[in-house]
């Protein structure tokens, strides 16, 4: 399932056509709200095609196991991201440039799941790794642009 993801761009919520959703501003002429509730509620925005992409699927999970079974990991991954996402804890990734600018940055990036991340190797390689498998593969084709995986399942964690 293919979520459309938001993006914040000041006051600004876009699509990622860029086109605009809405901005957050004062909700009344005479109050005044503070700046860090504008931008908490901007990151909510944002995140909320995210989040409903990922109750629908635990939703759907529950449904369908009549929650006896273990939930699956991709499940839990993608609800735990919107959240982060939600409470400004995660940066939402929208391209190829995004991954590489956040790992330059000393960021961590995942893809799918906490367990692969993006690295640049010493020779310049971009790579997704799996250190507990020590497997690894190609962040992108030999073309460099098409990559190995949907954009949307790649996010950001902590610094590294």
């Amino acid at each position: 399932m293919s979520t459309e993801s938001w993006k914040v761009t000041g006051p600004n919520i876009r699509n990622q056509g860029g086109g605009l959703i809405c901005t957050v501003t004062n909700l009344w002429a005479n109050q005044v709200t503070p700046e860090v509730e504008k931008m908490a509620n901007a990151r909510l925005i944002a995140a909320a095609p995210e989040l409903q992409t990922a109750l629908d699927g635990i939703f759907t999970w529950w449904m369908e196991s009549d929650g006896g079974d273990d939930m699956p990991a991709d499940l839990f991954d993608r609800a735990q991201a919107a959240l982060k996402a939600a409470k400004g804890d995660a940066k939402r990734i929208t391209s190829l440039s995004d991954i590489k600018e956040a790992v330059l940055a000393g960021k961590t990036v995942h893809w799918k799941t906490e367990a692969y991340r993006v690295v640049c190797d010493s020779i310049g390689q971009w790579l997704i790794v799996c250190p507990s498998t020590n497997g690894c593969w190609g962040l992108t084709w030999a073309d460099g642009v098409t990559m190995n995986g949907a954009i949307e399942d790649f996010f950001v964690g902590g610094a590294r």
